[in-house]
């Protein structure tokens, strides 16, 4: 009985390891799609929606740091505004989340964040833009695990000062849902006692 709660303890804890290891950053950077695409759910890892009569477009746009398409917001079937809401559901947790707001221009708090951790509401988070034309933020919400959703709100609306913000290169870890976990470690067991 103790080799064998040894054997336990080892597997898991190589589960633990291959797992934390093991784990990938995705990408989501809207170039693969074609200029004025609506964005839904393109994307195993995610499924992107707006506010009421909105939608996300893949723009084509000349950032500095993440050409040649970013996503914008407008009206369905109407332009791009970047000015509605954009909701991410993540099709699993997912950590280590970052990603860009493109020409973030003016000074000041210029969007926020709803982050939601295991589907329940964590946090906003503002993106204070330092200014200039054009300025791209980086946003680090890495700070935050096991998140599901997250809401791009708020977004500031002065003709004068912002003509909207772009969104792109969505950087994050997916994580392993516990049923992908407990898998793993049966196999090991039934692999160990296989060979004994």
């Amino acid at each position: 009985m103790k080799r064998y709660s040894m054997i336990v303890t080892a597997v898991t804890g190589a589960v633990g390891v291959f797992v934390t290891s093991g784990a990938s950053a995705t990408i989501i950077d809207f170039d693969n799609l074609a200029d004025e695409t609506v964005i839904s759910n393109q994307y195993p890892e995610a499924t992107f929606s707006s506010s009421a009569g909105n939608v996300n477009l893949a723009i084509l746009h000349g950032s500095n740091h993440t050409p040649p398409s970013i996503l914008c917001t407008g009206p369905a079937g109407g332009s791009q505004t970047c000015v509605e809401d954009t909701y991410i559901d993540f099709t699993v947790a997912v950590t280590d989340l970052t990603f860009w707001a493109i020409q973030a221009n003016a000074p000041g708090v210029t969007a926020q964040f709803n982050v939601f951790e295991n589907d329940t509401f964590a946090a906003t988070v503002d993106l204070v833009s330092s200014g200039g034309n054009p300025n791209d933020e980086f946003v680090d919400l890495s700070s935050f695990s096991n998140v599901t959703r997250l809401e791009i709100v708020n977004i500031l609306r002065d003709d004068a000062a912002e003509s909207g913000i772009g969104w792109d290169t969505f950087t994050f870890t997916p994580i392993p849902e516990p049923a992908t976990l407990s898998l793993l470690v049966l196999g090991g067991l039934l692999a160990i006692r296989h060979r004994h």
